[in-house]
């Protein structure tokens, strides 16, 4: 069982992603229009079991998690939304540089993306 963006699936062949060695360096900028999709995957993060243990909310409420979204995007995030062929947000990889005074897990430094 797999779950995307929300939906479970039993498997991923109705989420076929066609890699393209080009994707990375094609992807566009972070943009504000994909904040709401990129809390939602946070959620997913948060409900790790599949259990609804946590609602958009809480995570945005809690600063230890809403310094990863608050403000999408600053001028240093990047983002990678995966779509399916027909264009359906499917997952997300998303990083920004937090500061020593507000670190993320697994903070190093402040010019490195948590």
């Amino acid at each position: 069982m797999y779950l995307l963006a929300g939906t479970r699936v039993a498997d991923l062949s109705s989420a076929r992603i066609a890699p393209d060695p080009k994707a990375f360096a094609a992807s566009p900028p972070a943009a504000a229009r994909d904040a709401d999709f990129l809390w939602c995957i946070l959620l997913e993060a948060y409900n790790w079991n599949g259990e609804e243990r946590f609602t958009v909310e809480q995570p945005a409420a809690e600063p230890r998690a809403a310094h990863y979204l608050v403000g999408w995007p600053r001028r240093d995030d990047f983002e990678f939304i995966a779509e399916t062929s027909a264009g359906e947000p499917i997952g997300a990889a998303w990083a920004r540089c937090l500061s020593e005074s507000e670190p993320g897990y697994g903070f190093v430094a402040p010019q490195l993306p948590s």
